[in-house]
């Protein structure tokens, strides 16, 4: 998997009742982590919010790893003197109640006033009264491209099953912290060892003959390996995740008259976009397909896919039901059209991308490339609320 651009959530925490130092390693490793992963061009997901400690002999350790990862992005920002005000890909994505300011603590605020200054922060509020965490981990999965579990509780085991649901990677590390409030089934560490017995319920390799030690070089001991050993071997690992599916919903038929500017614009357009930003492409007719049933397969990938391209160019009705069935799902829709195509009333709410065939090609990929950067992280049409 490309890293570049990509999100990276690191989700867990530690019990009270862990050794101090053992949690210390827990955030030595995700500071070598971060750091490797922002060399890669990796983005951050971030819950912000309090910080519980455990203090030991008048020391202080955190049990949460949030501000851990602020704070190796805003040394790294620094060193490397960084500025984001103009970019529309932060270094920082964080989902936050519209009271959160509250909640950070005093000793953070000047944490808080440096990222913001520098721009680095994309923060999406939720709506007043959606104030559960698990509302939070739900919008948070959504934005996310890959899960790093250290640890924790019922939190990261709620987040686990919403990464899965999205066919998107989880990687559970062995280190066992317990959790900050002493719940769930075992955390970060029982879901390791359920990735090492069937791994792709988690993980989807591009060579999955390389599972077994590719998950050893991702091992802790529960604290023993060097930090740099561990972090080497996360970033081989997905460097080895099959990359995320864009799949086509198009003009296929060649008895078609506009078929020839479709395809154009797909082979010109919206390919090289596709891959810029990392994406292995899915198009039914072009490709070898895996099941006999063609329809079956047009609906696995679309249940599958990161991102789901939809081209309404000749107003095909299953290209209507696909669309349909793609904005019921929380993979990202982009939605284009060649100028003069008269949108149905539903499909004319959701902002599209109009190409003209007369445009220069540059002036075209521009275009969907501007969108794609307004539209990425829109979120899903069918959204959650909490029932108080």
């Amino acid at each position: 998997m490309k890293l570049d651009g990509k999100i990276v959530h690191i989700s867990g925490s530690a019990s009270v009742n862990t050794e101090s130092k053992l949690i210390e390693y827990g955030h030595g490793l995700i500071r070598s982590m971060v750091n490797k992963l922002l060399r890669r061009g990796a983005r951050f997901l971030i819950q912000v919010g309090k910080e519980d400690h455990k203090t030991t002999n008048g020391s202080d350790v955190p049990l949460i790893f949030d501000w851990t990862v602020m704070s190796e992005i805003n040394n790294y920002i620094i060193e490397n003197g960084q500025e984001f005000k103009n970019c529309s890909r932060k270094p920082i994505v964080t989902v936050v109640k519209q009271d959160f300011i509250t909640s950070i603590p005093p000793v953070k605020l000047n944490l808080w006033r440096s990222l913001m200054e520098r721009g680095a922060l994309q923060i999406e509020f939720l709506e007043e009264g959606w104030s559960s965490g698990a509302i939070r981990r739900i919008r948070m999965s959504e934005l996310g491209d890959i899960l790093i579990i250290i640890s924790g509780g019922e939190g990261v085991e709620h987040l686990a099953e919403e990464y899965n649901r999205q066919f998107k990677p989880i990687i559970p590390l062995d280190l066992d912290l317990g959790s900050s409030k002493g719940d769930g089934n075992g955390g970060g560490s029982k879901l390791f060892k359920k990735m090492l017995a069937r791994y792709d319920s988690f993980i989807s390799l591009e060579k999955p003959i390389s599972a077994g030690e590719l998950f050893l070089n991702i091992k802790t001991d529960n604290g023993v390996r060097p930090f740099k050993d561990v972090t080497e071997g996360i970033t081989k690992l997905i460097d080895n995740i099959t990359p995320p599916m864009a799949f086509y919903v198009r003009l296929l038929s060649t008895y078609e008259a506009e078929y020839k500017e479709v395809e154009n614009f797909f082979r010109q357009v919206v390919d090289p976009l596709m891959k810029e930003n990392g994406y292995s492409i899915k198009e039914m007719g072009i490709q070898k397909p895996n099941d006999a049933w063609m329809n079956v397969e047009i609906f696995e990938n679309l249940h599958k896919a990161a991102l789901v391209v939809v081209d309404l160019t000749g107003l095909r009705p299953n290209c209507l039901i696909e669309l349909g069935y793609a904005l019921g799902r929380p993979s990202k829709v982009i939605l284009t059209a060649k100028k003069d195509t008269i949108l149905p009333f539903d499909a004319k709410m959701y902002e599209c991308c109009f190409w003209d065939t007369k445009e220069q090609i540059e002036l075209t990929a521009k275009k969907l490339k501007d969108y794609f950067e307004r539209n990425f992280n829109r979120p899903s049409v069918i959204r959650y609320k909490d029932v108080l």
